[in-house]
């Protein structure tokens, strides 16, 4: 589960406040002490990118996180990752959370919103706090030095995406929804 230098994790999405990307560059100094050739790779732009950048150096962990800006190929990115992380402290339906699932992603997300609608606690990710930096360094650790819980969450985050998010599944439950409204 890791690349020539280490294990790769992925974040894909806007630098706003209640991204919580400040948790995760935290939790991340942890991982990085403990996975030396680790990355972390932070994929979107927004008003707090350049404040995350100087975050990141104060912290230490600069060598070891990529800033990769708005970039058009996101599905490249989580298809060569180990591991997508969504550190929100509020989400509707996250769509970047769905596309690395889809990707055979094992995830770590935040217990909020729409994230419960979708991940099952060690079943198809692994869940934290929101805002629990600690908790977040644990549940990535978790993932990356235990290749067969990781395999095992991995697949069943690409089994969810199969049966509860295909284009056919969902125009089904609105074709269903419908025939009940019109009763």
């Amino acid at each position: 589960m890791s690349h020539e230098t280490g294990p790769v994790v992925v974040y894909s999405g806007r630098f706003i406040a209640c991204k919580a990307i400040d948790v995760l560059l935290t939790a991340w100094q942890t991982i990085a002490s403990a996975y030396p050739g680790a990355r972390l790779v932070l994929l979107g732009g927004g008003p707090l990118l350049e404040e995350m950048k100087v975050l990141a150096g104060q912290l230490g962990i600069g060598q070891s996180v990529l800033f990769a800006g708005h970039v058009s190929n996101v599905a490249d990115y989580l298809r060569a990752a180990d591991l997508f992380v969504l550190p929100s402290l509020q989400e509707g339906m996250p769509n970047t959370l769905l596309e690395a699932m889809a990707c055979g992603l094992p995830v770590v997300a935040t217990r909020i919103g729409g994230v419960v609608d979708i991940v099952r606690d060690g079943e198809n990710g692994l869940l934290v706090g929101p805002g629990d930096p600690a908790g977040m360094s644990v549940a990535i650790g978790r993932l990356l030095q235990d290749p067969v819980l990781a395999q095992r969450i991995s697949s069943s985050a690409l089994e969810t995406i199969k049966d509860s998010y295909r284009l056919d599944s969902i125009v089904l439950r609105y074709i269903d929804l419908l025939g009940t409204l019109s009763s």
